[in-house]
């Protein structure tokens, strides 16, 4: 969820991830992936 990825240093983006960052979960249903700098 939201919280839990920015807690983990992530950011909330729609769609997909950018090439330099990673994965690390989902934030708002399974469109909206949470991703963080490698």
């Amino acid at each position: 969820n939201p919280v839990s990825c920015v807690r983990n240093k992530g950011i909330c983006v729609p769609i997909r991830c950018p090439g330099n960052m990673k994965q690390i979960g989902t934030c708002v249903g399974r469109a909206v992936k949470c991703c963080r700098k490698k």
